[in-house]
């Protein structure tokens, strides 16, 4: 006679119940079709029942998953009609619980076996359901198996796993039969998400029972004595081989057989890591790639898209390890800078993802002060020209930005390197109303590390604020080029331009590097008509795409838009873009270091 498998196994399986928030209506006729016994009609609640058959049965190969049925009740009421809503879930309609009350469902699942109805297993779960909730979900702690239609001490869910007859009993079923038990214990090592044990004995299969942490089983029964069969237990994590027994065939003899593996029978493959990097979100001139470092073992990235790369590193070991993404420059592999990162490997799934900001881009290789990642010669020291240096001020943010010239400005730039004062004079267009440029149109700059300051002051004698066109308004102009490329056109990384109005209105340019003017830009203006204008504007370095890094050249530019009569304008003015030329190009602004 074979032993008993186990009687009961804390095996999940889920019963959702969503609640139609319907009530059943009181009085006369109407109320459920599947009323719970010993309740008033005001007392029930209507809901769909949605049963999921249990993962003991669907991961049982043996089991034909289309024969499954199951019978179910509610409060001691039997509710037929449950029809399959998909392969392996059950649903019910307009079920009458009590509402406010503990409600009894018990869930008997059969399998239709040669014309009869076998009994695989059965749950029983206590649920208090409130009136209007939804959804329900009912998930009863056990699933009960010990059924055994034959008698012969092997529940029929075993029988099935294996092909044997469930109601047959075994010793009838022939002389020279054998039962293999397989028992394994799983090395206990980390794993990213619970695993799974797979059996195979020479044609028959499925998955092995848990029966202690690191311990599982399975009973083979009636098989023929004197049969051979290859043996393969396999470690399954994240629907994914991580480690395996096979043996060649072994012959069963009759009666009782047994085969026990250990954690040191098991091969492992190979356990892997994949590298995951965003990079900075900017201009890369001299195109760029990307390196994942595991331990001592290094690779190229791929371009996953736009910004992110991947690359899967194998042959790790299990623990801490350390990981990192390094950026470099494409044609020669100069360094910009490197993210870092210790992660737990463990059997499975391994991802270390690495964001943008997590990159220390400060690598400054000729030690000029200039980044590598900002630097037009990272590797010559040499001067940078620039036409104007912008002073380093720490209590640049104590400036208000509201058009009032407050004392921060008094250490502002106000010269060029040739100690020329920042004046907006070159005339770019007139209408013939005087284009010529006030003895105020001046032009001071600094900087506090996070943000560029600009102060615009000019002389209007007449103030127009009136059409949808803001380059035809009194307004100021800014234009920036993050990286200095100097382009003959906007590249959209990093260059940008911004009309702003002496009403604070802004048009932000279609030609920028991105939708909107960058957060943390703000403005502010003071303007007396007749008299003098005042525009005081912050400009985020960073989110600018200018970056924070001193002596790091980028292009900049300011116009003055005239408007002295309504309608469209007269005069355009700017600071380092040509007399005479009304374009707008990256390569006619003028070159700024920060100090």
């Amino acid at each position: 006679m074979k032993q008993a498998t186990g009687l009961r196994f804390g095996l999940k399986w889920v019963l959702l119940v969503w609640l139609s928030l319907s009530l059943s209506a009181c009085g006369g006729g109407g109320g459920s079709s599947n009323v719970t016994p010993g309740t008033s009609d005001d007392s029930l609640t209507s809901a769909v029942v949605r049963l999921a058959v249990p993962s003991a049965i669907t991961n049982s190969s043996g089991v034909v998953q289309s024969a499954v049925y199951p019978v179910v009740s509610v409060n001691g009421q039997a509710l037929e009609g449950f029809e399959r809503e998909s392969a392996a879930v059950f649903s019910q309609s307009d079920v009458g619980l009590q509402g406010g009350a503990s409600n009894t469902f018990v869930i008997e699942w059969f399998e239709t076996y040669e014309g009869q109805a076998l009994k695989l297993g059965q749950a029983r779960e206590q649920r208090f359901v409130a009136f209007g909730e939804t959804p329900i979900t009912v998930s009863p702690s056990e699933f009960v198996r010990d059924f055994d239609a034959d008698n012969d001490g092997i529940t029929n869910l075993d029988e099935r796993v294996t092909g044997a007859d469930p109601f047959v009993a075994d010793g009838n079923e022939g002389e020279g039969t054998a039962t293999l038990t397989m028992n394994v214990q799983i090395p206990n090592v980390s794993y990213s998400h619970e695993p799974e044990v797979r059996w195979k004995w020479g044609p028959v299969g499925g998955v092995m029972e848990k029966v202690s942490s690191n311990n599982y089983r399975v009973f083979i029964p009636s098989r023929a004595a004197g049969e051979p069969g290859a043996t393969e237990v396999k470690l399954i994590v994240d629907d994914k081989l991580v480690a395996d027994v096979i043996e060649s065939a072994k012959t069963l003899s009759e009666g009782s057989n047994t085969l026990s593996y250990q954690p040191s029978d098991f091969t492992f493959k190979s356990i892997e890591v994949t590298l995951n990097a965003t990079i900075p979100d900017r201009s890369y001139p001299d195109g760029v790639k990307v390196v994942g470092l595991a331990g001592s073992t290094s690779a190229d990235m791929n371009l996953k898209s736009d910004l992110l790369y991947s690359i899967t590193i194998g042959n790790r070991s299990l623990g801490s390890s350390a990981f990192e993404a390094r950026l470099l420059r494409k044609n020669d592999g100069l360094l910009y800078g490197t993210a870092r990162k210790n992660a737990e490997v463990k059997i499975g799934t391994n991802r270390v993802a690495f964001a943008a900001a997590d990159f220390d881009l400060s690598v400054d290789t000729d030690g000029d002060g200039v980044r590598n990642i900002d630097d037009a010669d990272p590797t010559s020291a040499a001067p940078v020209t620039a036409d104007v240096h912008v002073a380093y001020n720490s209590s640049a943010a104590g400036e208000a930005m509201d058009g009032i010239v407050g004392p921060e400005w008094q250490s502002a730039t106000t010269r060029d390197q040739n100690n020329n004062p920042l004046l907006i004079d070159n005339v770019m267009y007139t209408a013939g109303n005087g284009g010529e440029s006030d003895p105020g149109d001046n032009l001071r700059l600094m900087h506090d590390g996070q943000y560029l300051y600009v102060l615009i002051e000019t002389t209007d004698a007449a103030l127009h604020d009136d059409g949808p066109e803001t380059w035809h308004d009194d307004a100021i102009e800014l234009f920036w080029d993050g990286d200095n490329s100097k382009g003959s056109s906007y590249d959209k990384s990093d260059d940008a331009h911004v009309i702003i109005t002496r009403v604070e209105r802004y048009q932000w340019g279609s030609k920028s590097y991105s939708e909107d003017k960058p957060s943390g830009m703000f403005w502010g203006v003071n303007c007396t008509d007749g008299g003098p204008c005042y525009y005081e504007v912050r400009i985020p370095l960073e989110g600018s795409r200018i970056g924070t890094a001193t002596n790091a050249p980028f292009g900049f530019d300011v116009k003055l838009h005239d408007d002295d009569d309504g309608g469209e304008g007269d005069n355009k003015r700017g600071w380092y873009h040509p007399a005479g030329s009304d374009s707008s190009k990256p390569s006619q602004m003028g070159t700024l270091v920060l100090q």
